[in-house]
């Protein structure tokens, strides 16, 4: 039996619709401890799209990072705080065991 996880929600972190940007979808034939489908952070959470699933040995996450804008104008966020919480997130989550 294979297992799939998915986040669907849109920015304002409302479920999303036709037109909006979605997705990440983990598929498993194990069954996970745990899903995450956000990144526990008010400030990002509906930024980007991340799945994390906790099995006994590891963690799975699959991630969208949230779109830098074609100038460019959200680079800064991106890089110097949606980057830097994520990393730390997985640093943490690593301290358990592997990401």
């Amino acid at each position: 039996k294979i297992g799939a996880f998915f986040t669907s929600k849109n920015k304002e972190g409302e479920e999303a619709t036709k037109g909006d940007s979605i997705g990440d979808i983990p598929v498993s034939h194990l069954q996970p401890l745990n899903v995450m489908t956000e990144l526990g952070l008010p400030k990002h959470d509906g930024e980007g799209r991340t799945v994390t699933a906790e099995f006994p040995l590891f963690h799975l996450t699959n991630v969208y990072v949230p779109n830098s804008g074609q100038k460019l104008d959200r680079l800064g966020y991106r890089t110097e705080e949606w980057d830097t919480d994520f990393l730390n997130k997985m640093q943490q989550l690593e301290k358990g065991k592997p990401v």
